[in-house]
């Protein structure tokens, strides 16, 4: 008799995409949990958590409310300020438009926090005319960075997320640039609701220049079977986890 797996939906940005493999010599953890679980994974790289959001309401839509109990979900919060601007071209060779427009304003704002800025400056000029470029630093100058729009965005996304744990098997949320503790204080976790105190890139620095990472979703390659292992012992244990245990 074949054994049943359980059901899990993981959304996030290149921490979860399977797609983001940059060494082939062995398996990210994407790749690996398929083995005990049936995976559906809309995760994309460079996507901020709009996008995560809108994948999570489409599997909602077709998913009937009985049916939830049997699944789990994995989300991964990202840049916050990854946000869609629909007159940026798609077509990019290496980032999602959303993750480019982050590096963007870094490179405008904070110039000195940006390594490898020249290939970035060309992807910058390969994306957007100088018009639109403008027009994106209108739009975080005057409505994004000075405003309170990462705190509520923040909580928003936490909150759905906690309140769709009354209908699912269980929920892990983790961050990866946004301590979320800094924006609503501590939020109570339940037996099958669980947010991770600590933010993913300080636990795995990403300290590479753009586009430079050489890791599998920018995780050690002896962490990946540990991060496996500890999905597998919260959804069948309800045993949270923080990302620090991995290393």
């Amino acid at each position: 008799m074949l054994e049943h797996k359980p059901n899990l939906w993981i959304f996030g940005d290149s921490y979860c995409d399977p797609d983001f493999q940059n060494d082939k010599s062995y398996q990210g953890w994407p790749q690996l949990i398929k083995k005990e679980y049936n995976v559906t994974n809309l995760s994309k790289t460079g996507s901020g958590p709009d996008y995560s959001m809108q994948q999570l309401v489409k599997m909602l839509k077709r998913t009937k409310i009985n049916d939830r109990k049997n699944i789990h979900i994995f989300f991964v919060i990202s840049d916050i300020f990854r946000i869609p601007l629909d007159f940026a071209n798609p077509s990019i060779l290496t980032h999602s438009k959303e993750s480019l427009i982050v590096n963007y304003m870094l490179f405008k704002f904070f110039p000195d926090t940006v390594k490898n800025s020249i290939e970035l400056q060309k992807d910058i000029n390969k994306t957007w005319t100088t018009k639109q470029q403008k027009k994106i630093e209108q739009i975080f100058r005057h409505h994004i960075l000075y405003s309170s729009y990462t705190k509520t965005e923040i909580i928003k996304t936490v909150l759905f997320l906690k309140e769709l744990s009354f209908q699912f098997a269980s929920v892990y949320v983790a961050s990866v640039y946004q301590h979320i503790p800094d924006f609503f204080g501590t939020i109570d976790n339940t037996k099958n609701f669980y947010l991770a105190k600590t933010k993913i890139v300080d636990v795995f620095d990403n300290d590479f220049g753009y586009g430079e990472d050489p890791r599998n979703n920018h995780i050690p390659k002896d962490s990946h079977k540990k991060l496996v292992e500890h999905i597998s012992k919260w959804t069948k244990e309800l045993q949270p986890f923080e990302f620090k245990d991995l290393i």
